[in-house]
C-alpha cells in the first residue's frame, strides 16, 4: 500500500466523516434521547460509513484491509426510509416507531442476505474481485438490484417532501416559531436527501465514468452532513422535540435568534427548571461546540 493521499473532493469525505461520527457521539449523548434523535444518530452512522468507503477505496486501504469491502454497499437503501421516518417522528409527538416500521428496511436485510456468499469470500479472493471491477473486467455483485436502489431513493424522497408538506397545510396555524424553525429545517433535509438521490440517478443512467460519480456523490452526503451540523450549533433547538414518549412542558418557550446559544424563557407562572438554557434544545454547549468543531 502506497503513501494515503486524498485529493480535495476525498479530503472533504473524510472530513464530513469525521463530523458525521462526532454528530453521532451528540445525539446519542442525550439524556432525553427521543426516537427522532436516535432516528437522526442512525442516518448519520451510515452517512459517515459510506463517506469513510471512499476514503477506504481511494486510499488503497482496502489492500490492507480486505475483509471490509462492500460493507458500504447497502447504505444507500437506508438512507431513503431514514430520512422518512426521522420526518415523522421529528413532526408529530403522536407519532411512534412500532414493529411495523421496521418493514421499511426489509430491501437492506434481502440485499444484506444475497451478499452473504461474497462476505464469506477469502481475503485474496476479495482482492482479485476488486481488482477485476477496478479494471473493468466485472461487474460488481448484485449490480443487478442497482436500478431499484434509486428508485428506492427517489420514491422516499419524494413521499418524505409530500408528508411534510400536508403536515404543514394541516397543523400550520398552529405551530410556534420552534415548531415552524423545526419543520423548515425538515423540508430543507428532505430536499437535500432528494437531490442527492437525482445527482446519483442522473450521473448513474449517464456515461460517467465511475470514481467521478462516487466523489460527486459523496461531496454532496459531505455537505448534508455539514449542514446538520451547523445547524446543531446554529439552532439546536431544532433537535429538541416534542414527542408522544417525551412531550414538552406548557406553555411554550420562546427562544432567542442568538447563533451561540438557545435561551428558554418560561412563562412566570410556571419557573423555569434549573436546566432551562437549553430547555428547547437537543444539544447543550458542549455538545453543540462539538458537533461543529471539524
Amino acid at each position: 500500500m502506497g503513501g494515503l493521499t486524498l485529493d480535495w473532493i476525498q479530503l472533504a469525505s473524510a472530513l464530513g466523516a469525521m463530523q458525521g461520527a462526532l454528530l453521532i457521539g451528540a445525539l446519542v449523548a442525550q439524556k432525553r434521547n427521543r426516537t427522532a434523535n436516535r432516528l437522526l444518530a442512525v442516518l448519520m452512522a451510515t452517512f459517515t460509513i459510506y463517506l469513510a468507503q471512499g476514503v477506504y477505496y481511494a486510499t488503497g486501504l482496502y489492500r490492507a484491509f480486505p475483509h471490509l469491502t462492500g460493507i458500504a454497499t447497502f447504505t444507500p437503501w437506508t438512507f431513503g426510509p431514514l430520512v422518512y421516518l426521522y420526518a415523522r417522528a421529528a413532526s408529530d409527538r403522536a407519532w411512534r416507531f412500532t414493529a411495523r416500521e421496521w418493514l421499511h428496511f426489509v430491501p437492506v436485510a434481502v440485499a444484506l442476505a444475497l451478499a452473504v456468499p461474497t462476505f464469506a469470500l477469502s481475503a485474496a479472493a476479495k482482492l482479485a474481485m476488486l481488482d477485476q471491477i477496478l479494471t473493468g473486467a466485472r461487474r460488481p455483485p448484485l449490480a443487478w438490484l442497482d436500478p431499484l436502489k434509486y428508485l428506492s431513493g427517489i420514491a422516499y424522497s419524494a413521499a418524505t417532501v409530500r408528508y411534510l408538506r400536508d403536515h404543514r397545510r394541516r397543523v400550520l396555524d398552529s405551530y410556534s416559531n420552534t415548531a415552524r424553525a423545526n419543520l423548515t429545517w425538515l423540508l430543507w433535509l428532505a430536499g437535500g436527501a432528494a437531490a442527492i438521490w437525482v445527482l446519483a440517478t442522473v450521473v448513474r443512467v449517464g456515461d460517467t465514468a465511475l470514481p467521478v460519480r462516487d466523489a460527486h456523490v459523496s461531496l454532496a452526503i459531505a455537505l448534508l452532513v455539514y449542514a446538520t451540523g451547523y445547524m446543531g450549533l446554529r439552532q439546536p433547538e431544532v433537535f429538541r422535540y416534542a414527542t408522544a414518549e417525551w412531550p414538552l412542558p406548557h406553555p411554550a418557550v420562546a427562544t432567542t435568534a442568538s447563533p451561540a446559544a438557545a435561551v428558554a424563557v418560561a412563562a412566570p407562572a410556571e419557573p423555569a427548571p434549573p436546566r432551562a438554557r437549553y430547555e428547547r434544545s437537543g444539544l447543550d454547549d458542549a455538545e453543540a461546540a462539538a458537533a461543529v468543531r471539524v
